[in-house]
C-alpha cells in the first residue's frame, strides 16, 4: 500500500514470504475451495501463513475464514493449527465468553527479522 510504503523503511522478508504464499495460491486459480484456504491457515510458516512466533511477540492471534454464500464464518482465537475452529452463523453468539487458547512457541531465528527493500 502506497501510503504505509512512505512509512516504512523497508518490509520484512518473512511478510514477504506470507505474501507470496498467498499470491501464488490465490492469483493462480481461477477458483479456490473452501479447503485450499483453510490449508493456508493450517499451514505454518515458512510454508503457510500461520505464525508461532510468541516469544517475540508476533504470532497468529486468530484467523477467521468468511462464507459469504452461507453467511457462516469459521473462526480460530490463536493458531488454527492448535485451537479449535469454531462456526458461527451471522448474527449468532460464540457459546462461551472465555476460552483457553494454545500458544505454541516458536522461535523461527534473527532471520525472521531480516529487513529487504
Amino acid at each position: 500500500m502506497p501510503e504505509i510504503i512512505k512509512l516504512e523503511h523497508g518490509k520484512l522478508e518473512q511478510s514477504e514470504i506470507r505474501y507470496h504464499i498467498l499470491e501464488n495460491r490465490l492469483e493462480n486459480n481461477n477458483l479456490i475451495t473452501k479447503n485450499e484456504l483453510q490449508q493456508l491457515m493450517l499451514t505454518e510458516f515458512p510454508n503457510g501463513v500461520t505464525v508461532h512466533n510468541f516469544e517475540e511477540n508476533f504470532g497468529t492471534v486468530h484467523s477467521i475464514l468468511f462464507n459469504l454464500s452461507d453467511k457462516q464464518l469459521e473462526i480460530s482465537f490463536g493458531s488454527p493449527i492448535n485451537n479449535e475452529i469454531y462456526k458461527l452463523k451471522v448474527g449468532e453468539n460464540l457459546p462461551f465468553n472465555e476460552i483457553e487458547v494454545f500458544i505454541k512457541k516458536n522461535n523461527y531465528g534473527p532471520s525472521f527479522w531480516k529487513f529487504v527493500k
